[in-house]
């Protein structure tokens, strides 16, 4: 998405923040105006900040670890060897994707969560494609979603799609178990569970059950 976007995103996590201003920052002003904001540090781009973000590191509860990963090789094996199979042919496309722009090639597990690879997978709430995106959020992302067309269910132009999301995500939140929850549940949703927590740690969110039961599990399950 845009840098405005981005810019204000951090605008409303800056409540966690030790900074005190009587002005009234709007986004285009904050980066300026508040550079010593905790959370600004993770929009900056430079080798170090690279490199942490291809290190594809999560938090999750070991019991839901382990459940997910019994799950995957006992309750549903038929089913997820299926999906992993539809997913290969797809996985040096989206690892190459990823690459491009400097994320984890491991994020190609989310799309095998999210729909399995299916092109033409849509949710209950009209999330479409392999990489389940919504229609707002993909036209925000380029992919045009019309009558005729629907590139959401066009696996490189909805990948690069994701990619971009995936790279907003993590300059917004500093960490892929956030950024993950983030895209399960909605950027403002996790904002929100973070102002009122008054906490940047995805373990003190699930303690506190501020973020969704789903999202709770999204991250265990996509690291199972």
């Amino acid at each position: 998405m845009k840098t405005s976007f981005v810019a204000l995103m951090l605008f409303l996590l800056s409540s966690c923040s030790t900074v005190n201003r009587k002005e009234k920052v709007t986004p285009r002003k904050f980066v300026t105006l508040v550079p010593e904001a905790r959370i600004i540090s993770q929009q900056v781009s430079t080798k170090q900040s690279a490199t942490k973000r291809k290190d594809f590191k999560l938090e999750y509860s070991d019991a839901r670890f382990k459940f997910w990963k019994k799950y995957f090789q006992e309750r549903n094996k038929a089913g997820f060897l299926k999906h992993l199979r539809r997913g290969s042919q797809y996985e040096d496309v989206i690892t190459h994707v990823m690459n491009k722009y400097g994320l984890p090639k491991d994020l190609f597990y989310v799309g095998l969560i999210e729909s399995g690879y299916g092109m033409q997978a849509k949710s209950s709430a009209s999330a479409v494609g392999p990489w389940q995106f919504m229609k707002g959020t993909g036209k925000m992302y380029g992919l045009k979603v019309n009558s005729r067309l629907d590139e959401r269910q066009n696996i490189y132009k909805a990948t690069e799609a994701a990619a971009k999301y995936f790279q907003d995500l993590y300059n917004i939140f500093g960490s892929w178990d956030l950024a993950l929850s983030g895209y399960n549940a909605g950027e403002y949703r996790i904002i929100k569970a973070i102002r009122r927590g008054n906490t940047r740690s995805y373990k003190e969110l699930v303690r506190k059950k501020l973020i969704p039961k789903e999202t709770i599990n999204y991250v265990p399950k996509i690291a199972a």
